[in-house]
């Protein structure tokens, strides 16, 4: 039953969308000149100095452990400040040793580089911990359904990191989202209705905790044909997974991955070959955490001379409760035509035991372009999507939205913080959309910006009724200082004909 429905999806629908986005591939292609070297992205043969490049880069933000460093030893500062300050052809004596708790190198610091301790394996030790982390509050009011009305809420999120470094490769990451938990966001809400509460999300479990390594490199010194043979990454733990950019796999779940790099297969200058095994924390594509579910996926990369190809298969294993049992394809190409990169992706779901909210038949292409202008920095995007039936993740954070939560620009995609939400749903079955995009930028180094999108979907089964939506988005973005920014935004939509309209103001701090 399933496979003949399959099969009905691609020869009435796939094909012909395949054929209209090949063709637009096609024109585009010859609108702008084949050019894959230094012209399409951006480079001519004159030399810059560093001085002309790079003197006028707003500083790097600094993490929490560096700005203690600069605390309990004040010599850091002066030293950066003669770094800063010396000229490019300085041969004064060294500059004295960066002091610090933490151990590490500084990022292209000058001076001779720590060796380590070498391990019986041939490994060299060479450990250091870093903390960082993102603190985001935001004010915003939207209205997208009539039964829910006006809704204004305060949110904040905080995301905390350690990560401690045992060498180049070999890490362990534990992270925190303290003010979060499950789609709750610590702060207040306002409603029309009256239900205004104060909202608790405050959360003490790890959201991050995970150890990742390679084997060629804790065992260096095994002979080298055998090590070659043994280029494998790992990682264990609680781990961010991401697979077709957010639409198939979005979460962060408790797994074990294997990883083999650098092989060269299919014609394929590189291959990379992933398998994962994740046994909890999978949130369905409702956002609910399937406390039972169990989700092995497979995950192909090959690298061409023009373009790559990303393959992906998973399978979940859930609760009855939920849906159960789901089968998840995933095929991504990206390449460049002249001047425009392109993103062509194509997803599938299948409900092997029923139709949820959290598992459903569906299958979802999608197609991002996107270019540079050619006399200034600005960025011109064109997205153009079509879902058959009803299209669902095989797993999705609660705060990334659905599953075009990270595609485009402004209409679709998920804010992360708070109820906001995106301003165009893609929870219809049957859809198909498209959205144009422009980003202004200021200044040269992107102190100042301003994106504005305009974009709609309409219903495949109806196109005759009233179920077209229409939306315009803004946001300006400025940087207060090489730490923080400030975000100020909104849209106004149509939905079938009912007017909706949200606002957002947030303030990002890095740390």
């Amino acid at each position: 039953m399933i496979y003949s429905e399959i099969s009905g999806i691609v020869a009435k629908r796939l094909l012909p969308i395949f054929g209209c986005i090949v063709a637009s591939i096609g024109i585009i292609a010859r609108s702008e000149p084949d050019d894959h070297g230094g012209h399409s992205l951006g480079l001519d043969e004159e030399v810059v100095s560093y001085v002309d490049y790079g003197g006028g880069l707003a500083p790097r933000v600094p993490t929490i452990t560096e700005r203690i460093d600069d605390i309990a030893y004040p010599e850091n500062v002066e030293r950066r400040k003669a770094i800063q300050a010396r000229p490019l052809d300085w041969t004064a004596e060294p500059l004295p040793d960066y002091e610090t708790f933490f151990g590490g190198e500084r990022f292209l610091s000058p001076g001779p580089i720590d060796p380590g301790t070498v391990l019986s394996t041939g490994a060299t030790y060479r450990p250091s911990f870093v903390a960082f982390g993102t603190l985001r509050t935001a004010l915003q009011t939207y209205d997208r359904d009539n039964a829910e009305g006006q809704v204004t809420e305060w949110a904040n999120r905080l995301d905390l990191f350690g990560n401690y470094s045992f060498s180049t490769t070999e890490r362990l990451v534990v992270g925190f989202r303290f003010l979060d938990d499950d789609g709750d966001f610590t702060g207040y809400r306002f409603s029309e209705h009256g239900d205004d509460r104060y909202v608790d999300g405050f959360n003490f479990e790890p959201q991050t905790f995970f150890l990742e390594g390679n084997l060629g490199e804790i065992f260096p010194s095994l002979e080298p044909e055998v090590m070659r043979k043994r280029d494998w990454a790992f990682s264990l733990g609680r781990q961010p997974l991401n697979l077709q950019d957010g639409i198939l796999v979005n979460d962060n779940i408790d797994a074990i991955g294997i990883t083999r790099h650098n092989t060269f297969v299919a014609g394929a200058s590189c291959a990379r070959f992933s398998a994962y095994f994740a046994f909890n924390e999978v949130h369905r594509n409702d956002r609910v955490r399937d406390n039972n579910a169990k989700l092995a996926a497979f995950s192909a990369c090959f690298d061409y001379p023009k373009q790559t190809i990303e393959t992906d298969l998973v399978y979940v294993y859930g609760d009855d409760t939920t849906g159960g049992d789901g089968l998840y394809l995933g095929v991504g190409q990206l390449r460049q035509f002249g001047y425009w990169n392109s993103n062509l992706r194509v997803n599938a779901s299948f409900a092997l035991d029923g139709e949820t909210a959290a598992i459903d038949n569906g299958v979802l292409i999608s197609e991002e372009f996107s270019r540079v202008m050619r006399h200034n920095h600005d960025i011109l995007s064109f997205n153009v999507f079509a879902g058959f039936d009803r299209f669902t993740s095989a797993a999705r954070d609660p705060s990334t939205g659905g599953p075009l939560g990270g595609f485009g620009g402004l209409l679709y995609r998920a804010v992360g913080i708070g109820s906001y939400g995106a301003p165009l749903s893609f929870e219809e079955e049957n859809i198909f959309g498209a959205a144009v995009g422009y980003q202004h930028f200021f200044d040269e180094f992107s102190e100042k910006q301003i994106a504005v999108e305009l974009g709609g979907n309409g219903s495949l089964d109806n196109p005759e009724e009233d179920t077209t939506s229409l939306g315009l988005a803004v946001q300006y973005q400025q940087r207060i200082n090489c730490s923080s920014l400030v975000s100020l935004g909104g849209f106004v939509a149509s939905r079938g004909g009912d007017a909706q309209h949200g606002l957002r103001s947030e303030i990002v701090y890095k740390f």
